[in-house]
C-alpha cells in the first residue's frame, strides 16, 4: 500500500521536477538540487526503512520503528529549515526572474 504510494507520487513529481530543472537558471538548479537531498531522505526513509521493518521481523518495533519515523520526521524538519532559509535569503530580492519574465 505505500510503497504503492511511493511509486505513484514518484511517476507524478519526477516528470515535473525534470521540467522544472530544466526551465530554470543556473542558481534555481542549485537550489532546486539541495533542496531534493532532504527530499530523498525522506523516500529512503519512508520507504526503503519501511520494507526493512516489515522484513526484519526480529528487530523490536521500537529500534525499526524509531530508525522509520525518526528519518521521517529528520528529512522533513530538514527540508523545513532549508525552506525558511531559502526565503530568509530572498526577503528582498526578485526570485527567478526567468519564470516571471520569460522573454528577457
Amino acid at each position: 500500500g505505500e510503497l504503492a504510494a511511493w511509486a505513484i507520487a514518484g511517476c507524478v513529481l519526477a516528470p515535473l521536477i525534470l521540467w522544472g530543472f530544466w526551465r530554470t537558471g543556473r542558481l534555481d538548479r542549485i537550489i532546486g538540487a539541495m533542496a531534493l537531498l532532504p527530499l530523498l531522505a525522506l523516500v529512503l526513509f519512508g520507504a526503503g526503512f519501511d520494507i526493512l521493518h516489515t522484513r526484519l521481523a526480529e528487530l523490536p518495533v521500537w529500534i525499526s520503528g524509531g530508525i522509520e519515523d525518526g528519518g521521517e520526521l529528520l528529512a522533513l524538519s530538514a527540508f523545513a529549515v532549508f525552506s525558511l532559509g531559502i526565503v530568509r535569503l530572498s526577503v528582498g530580492r526578485e526570485i527567478a526572474p526567468a519564470a516571471y519574465h520569460p522573454a528577457e
